[in-house]
């Protein structure tokens, strides 16, 4: 069962707290531990044994404005940590998927937060499951989260 929806244009990425350049079409923004592409106007964020954030501050590793797919790359383990929330999700909806693993540590916060229309999305079992707004897609996709 598939439904369609308006696309939310890619506005804002923030990797620990410094604004990533929205590549045109066909082109890619690159720093150590990840790649943001633009195919046709789909941002994938491919992530590469990334090691970011610190438990010692609030500020989320990611944030995104947007439609947005977050990409793990094969066989590689990404962990971002926060006081706070580690990924932060305005508008659009945030697609993770992949072949490898993603850890998200907070120390007193959701892993992954947004206005969930006045609801939060905690740690596994999430509390809130509403794929239009996060989808989980891959084989041997492994997400883990810890508060």
């Amino acid at each position: 069962l598939t439904t369609s929806r308006n696309q939310v244009p890619l506005t804002s990425v923030k990797i620990e707290g410094e604004k990533v350049l929205i590549p045109e079409n066909g082109k890619t923004t690159r720093e150590a531990g990840w790649t943001l592409r633009n195919s046709r106007g789909q941002y994938i964020l491919t992530l590469d044994e990334l090691e970011a954030g610190s438990l010692d501050t609030a500020e989320p590793v990611i944030e995104v404005e947007g439609d947005l797919i977050l990409q793990l790359k094969k066989d590689t383990i990404s962990h971002l940590e926060s006081q706070g929330p580690v990924i932060k999700k305005g508008t659009g909806t945030l697609t993770i998927r992949g072949e490898g693993s993603l850890e998200l540590e907070s120390a007193d916060a959701e892993a992954i937060s947004s206005d969930w229309n006045g609801e939060e999305l905690g740690a596994p079992p999430l509390s809130v499951w509403k794929p239009e707004i996060l989808l989980l897609q891959g084989q041997d996709l492994v997400l883990w989260m810890r508060q």
